[in-house]
């Protein structure tokens, strides 16, 4: 399957907010013709997304295979206002981002406040860059009809998904790294059945990447405000990383940026939520309790940021990007990894 392209996005835009101001004016004397309905936009033949419970397919599974590969990571890019979509600092933060010429966008959730309203999405997507393939995992406030319609889910745009939502877990190649990404809004049971069964078939099987990614909206740890595991899958989340040789965590919801030293197994975990309009600017604000597998903090930051992933076969080196102002922004913080 195809995941969503951006190609469309400004002419979607348009569409959508049309559609929406035509259902907001007062009708006139004549019976109005019913409003079209948005087209949809045609998912981007280059960025191969699938489900990934149990098998992946051979596309996906080259062992030391995949090249070179930029990728721009973010999250919870949405307002904090109802009907605004995306922040006001969003064009901000795509404008730095492109610079760097990323291959992909990786997005960790919450692209809007409220994910039933089409006008919020037509505002968010507009500002997209014609042309690059998005990956996206879903986030709280994005759930909603327009995830399945705009084809965020890897589906064809407009397809119904599986059994009415998105495959718990699905799989992308971004050069040397294998990306999963675990939807955390959906049904616990789905989501833990789709990773067991996909670890049972990796168990006998050779490692499918030299590097290894899982995007989720919700943290597994976090010393921002919404704290560790919010919906409780840590149980079986913290040994499926190991199970499926995982070498970076990276999750949105908590308005911060933060990493982990390495957790049991080696996974590094991130937490990317700083593209919006507002950011938490202390750590430890949680009434959560901690979990007690809870890797020590490396760095925090309340700064709004962005991340750029730069994939080769021997190294992934990620950088988390601080934009004070426009046309300007600041290293936060550097991390490479090795190939295992």
């Amino acid at each position: 399957m195809a995941a969503f392209s951006s190609a469309c996005a400004p002419l979607l835009a348009l569409t959508l907010l049309a559609a929406v101001a035509g259902a907001r004016a007062p009708a006139p004397p004549a019976a109005p013709a019913p409003p079209a309905a948005p087209a949809p936009p045609a998912p981007h033949p280059t960025a191969a997304l699938t489900p990934a419970a149990p098998a992946l397919p051979a596309a996906l599974l080259a062992p030391g295979g995949g090249g070179a590969a930029r990728v721009w990571a973010l999250g919870d890019s949405r307002a904090e206002g109802r009907g605004l979509g995306a922040s006001a600092r969003w064009p901000e933060l795509a404008r730095a981002a492109l610079r760097g010429r990323p291959a992909l966008l990786l997005h960790l959730g919450d692209w809007v406040r409220d994910g039933r309203d089409g006008g919020e999405w037509a505002r968010a997507l507009g500002a997209l860059p014609p042309g690059l393939p998005v990956l996206a995992t879903r986030g709280n406030h994005d759930r909603g009809p327009w995830w399945g319609r705009l084809g965020l889910d890897g589906l064809a745009a407009g397809a119904a998904p599986p059994r009415g939502a998105p495959a718990p877990l699905r799989a992308a190649r971004a050069g040397a790294a294998l990306v999963y990404l675990l939807d955390a809004e959906g049904d616990e049971g789905a989501a833990r059945a789709a990773v067991a069964a996909h670890a049972a078939w990796r168990a006998a099987r050779p490692r499918p990447a030299p590097f290894i990614l899982l995007a989720t909206h919700r943290p597994l740890w976090s010393r921002g405000p919404h704290g560790d595991d919010e919906r409780g899958w840590g149980a079986w989340l913290a040994p499926a990383l190991v199970a499926l040789g995982v070498d970076l965590l990276l999750a949105g919801h908590d308005h911060d940026y933060e990493r982990m030293a390495p957790a049991a197994g080696g996974a590094v975990a991130v937490v990317s939520g700083g593209a919006g309009t507002w950011t938490a600017p202390l750590p430890g604000l949680s009434r959560r309790p901690s979990r007690p597998d809870r890797p020590a903090s490396v760095v925090f930051s309340g700064r709004p940021h962005t991340l750029s992933l730069e994939i080769t076969p021997a190294t992934l080196r990620l950088r988390a990007w601080a934009t004070p102002r426009e046309g300007a922004r600041e290293l936060l913080d550097e991390l490479e990894l090795r190939a295992r």
